[in-house]
């Protein structure tokens, strides 16, 4: 049943029973803790090298391709490319 909303469903209600209903706001303060001022927080020069390397890696190809676009949309594309 995984990867499916009822099994979902049921994973969180156990999370629940045996964790409380805070879980999630448990863990989120521990990594928050533990992170402290990591990454880019202190180095924002670094964070402006990174982003513009992944800028200038990026091809946008889906967009070009229609990759990841639902099928009515890539259709309504190609009836107006035809047009």
């Amino acid at each position: 049943m995984g990867g499916t909303i009822e099994g979902a469903r049921k994973a969180m209600a156990t999370i629940k029973k045996w964790h409380g209903d805070d879980f999630h706001a448990k863990i989120g303060k521990l990594g928050g803790a533990a992170s402290g001022t990591g990454g880019f927080y202190n180095n924002p020069e670094l964070a402006r090298r990174a982003g513009k390397l992944g800028g200038k890696r990026s091809t946008r190809a889906g967009v070009k391709t229609g990759q990841g676009m639902s099928y009515s949309a890539v259709r309504r594309r190609k009836l107006k490319e035809e047009s």
